[in-house]
């Protein structure tokens, strides 16, 4: 997103499309840097893939941009049949067959790793902006849902997942953490897609008097609004915690065995918990509370300035 940013910024009379995966649609609707939106299955059939080479084919495009790295975004950049074609450094699965590498600075946080790519087409990357902001009819969808909640406190949205289980904070922390949480006057709820659910079922038997969870709730455009409408968020490297960083948000995030300086939340690095790669577990509620204070007091300052 910031690079989509930063390349409308740079250019706003340039027409700029983005493919999609359709499950992850709903992260890019409505994004005021995108002028179309085209959406793929997962694993698209030829009928498919033919349509979709059909239609990039009549854009003539001048640039493709492979920001992910894999086979099925290479392919769709070598559909495309642009005149020049970049793609992001971590090039996988003969990635590199389609787009040619840009090769950030050593040491960048992925995001800026991102960015280089926007920079090589001559496009500032600061300040850097996501672009982020929920659509009206996912915000009173959103409302609606959080009300139903009766809420008492700062509303704080908690993410009990992640991606992998080596990325996930103990239940018994995070029942751990509620109660320090609702001591420092917030109001944790959890979050989560359909897969979350039966976490949340089992996190109910460790903590004395869980939160209320839209867990399997939500589309991605109603968590996208949830989120806006929370004062914070905390959980681990998993996707929530990056949307609240593109949506300004403070988080209080945990992380292990992923090492912060690449892919913790964007702007917030600092703060993250970090106990090395199989330090997870020891990582405390107060630890985590600290961290999520620290993130809203830095969010506060730069707000001021």
């Amino acid at each position: 997103m910031p690079t989509a940013v930063a390349i409308k910024r740079a250019n706003p009379d340039w027409q700029l499309d983005w493919v999609v995966q359709k499950e992850m649609a709903g992260l890019l609707r409505d994004h005021r840097a995108i002028d179309s939106l085209i959406e793929i299955s997962r694993r698209p059939q030829r009928a498919e893939l033919r349509s979709i080479k059909d239609r990039l084919r009549q854009k003539k495009y001048d640039v493709a941009l492979d920001m992910q790295g894999l086979f099925k975004s290479g392919r769709i950049v070598g559909m495309s049949g642009a005149k020049r074609k970049l793609g992001y450094h971590w090039q996988r699965e003969l990635s590199w067959l389609f787009s040619a590498a840009v090769r950030p600075t050593p040491g960048l946080h992925v995001v800026e790793q991102y960015l280089a790519v926007a920079e090589k087409l001559g496009c500032p990357a600061k300040p850097v902006d996501f672009g982020l902001t929920p659509s009206t009819s996912a915000l009173e969808a959103a409302e609606s849902k959080l009300s139903e909640l009766r809420l008492e406190g700062r509303p704080l949205a908690m993410n009990l997942g992640a991606g992998k289980p080596e990325k996930k904070w103990p239940l018994a922390r995070f029942a751990e953490f509620v109660y320090l949480a609702r001591e420092d006057g917030w109001a944790p709820f959890v979050i989560g897609g359909p897969g979350d659910v039966g976490a949340y079922a089992e996190f109910r038997g460790t903590c004395s008097a869980p939160p209320p969870s839209l867990a399997g709730q939500t589309s991605l455009e109603e968590l996208i609004a949830v989120l806006s409408l929370s004062d914070a968020h905390v959980g681990g490297d998993t996707g929530s915690t990056h949307i609240a960083v593109a949506l300004g948000k403070p988080v209080g995030c945990m992380m292990g065995p992923t090492k912060p300086e690449r892919s913790g939340p964007y702007g917030q690095v600092e703060h993250v918990v970090y106990r090395g790669e199989k330090g997870l577990g020891d990582i405390t509620a107060t630890d985590v509370l600290g961290a999520l204070t620290k993130s809203e007091a830095s969010i506060a300052r730069s707000d001021s300035v």
